[in-house]
């Protein structure tokens, strides 16, 4: 989606090196899910007793429940990103028409407290699977620790650069995590 942007919406390049990265990353991420999804992986984490004991059922709810709350962080953080990414198109312009390239401050929503609020809803995204497999696919934890170091580096460069950039920029406002950093 860059790449269109990039080449048919917008007068900036982004380096050859971003687009490499993010197919080897995406591509990778992809091919974890599958290589650890019940019917790809020769593990198996489940008993075929006939038998039902109360740590079965117990099992089960927490599952259900860590699932559920799962889900629930999918959810808001996809809410959070499209938000985000709203916010910054709606910068530049007027209705349906970009009238500025300036760079501007975003305000609204999670702008009040964070530099970065599409970094960290995809932060949250990806801990949201990490929850649903119960911190259990390492492949995936190795991708949620990968795509932290990558969000929160890269929020705290743009943070610098726009209390660099804009004086009036908000004293409170954190880099990526809201109240922390």
């Amino acid at each position: 989606m860059k790449l269109v942007t990039s080449v048919f919406f917008s007068n900036t390049k982004m380096n050859i090196f971003h687009y490499v990265l993010g197919f080897v990353h995406y591509s990778g991420s992809t091919l974890s899910l599958i290589a650890h999804s019940p019917g790809f992986s020769t593990v198996s984490t489940s008993s075929h007793s006939n038998q039902i004991t109360l740590d079965d059922v117990k099992s089960e709810w927490t599952t259900l429940v860590l699932h559920l709350f799962g889900i629930a962080v999918f959810i808001y953080g996809t809410i959070e990103q499209y938000n985000a990414h709203a916010a910054y198109a709606n910068l530049r312009k007027k209705g349906n028409t970009v009238v500025t390239q300036t760079h501007k401050i975003p305000t609204g929503g999670l702008f009040e407290l964070i530099s970065c609020p599409n970094y960290w809803a995809e932060i949250l995204i990806y801990f949201s699977f990490a929850i649903i497999f119960q911190f259990q696919n390492p492949c995936w934890n190795a991708v949620l620790l990968w795509v932290i170091s990558n969000q929160v580096t890269a929020g705290i460069m743009n943070h610098i650069w726009y209390k660099e950039k804009f004086p009036e920029y908000p004293k409170n406002r954190k880099a990526v995590i809201p109240y922390l950093l």
